[in-house]
Formats: C-alpha cells, structure tokens, sequence
C-alpha cells in the first residue's frame, strides 16, 4: 500500500462572486465557425443554438462554460487559524 500526502489538504476553491460566468457556443458545422459568447445567461447561449439551427439547419456545436475561482482557506481550517494569527501580528 502506498501513502501519499496531499499538500493542498488546507485549500479550497470558491467561485468568484466579483465575475459572471461566461457560456460559449460554437458551431462546429464544417465551413461554418459562427459562435456567440455571453456573460451569465445560459439561456441566451441556448436560445442562440435553437436560433441558428433553425436558420442554418446545423446541428452540431461545441458548448463551453467557465468562471473565475478563488482559491482559499475553509472556515474553520487549521490553515485559516495560523493565517489570521500571522495577520494580526503584522499590524
């Protein structure tokens, strides 16, 4: 049996509430390269892909969705302890 160790045990990551998530849509459709991006509106991106099908008659896309994480310290962690520690004494 094999042990390893974690290092990022005292990490987590939280979604960034200062950015919108981005969806994208791609028409993969040969020759045809349309795409629509949008910030926060999955049903935009969906109604963009029912639009050009019904325009286009393409039925194939490529759909993306992404957003900004931030990367931290779990309430209550060991981590977060000695971090608020090393804060105050810096004052």
């Amino acid at each position: 049996m094999s042990r390893s160790r974690h290092w990022f045990d005292d990490w987590t990551t939280i979604q960034d509430p200062a950015t919108a998530a981005e969806f994208a849509v791609f028409c993969t459709e040969e020759g045809c390269g349309e795409r629509f991006i949008v910030k926060d509106s999955q049903a935009e991106a969906e109604a963009w892909t029912f639009n050009h099908t019904r325009d286009t008659g393409h039925l194939h896309f490529w759909q993306t969705f992404g957003h900004a994480i931030i990367v931290g310290t779990p309430p209550g962690a060991v981590l977060a302890g000695r971090l608020a520690r090393q804060e105050r004494a810096g004052r």
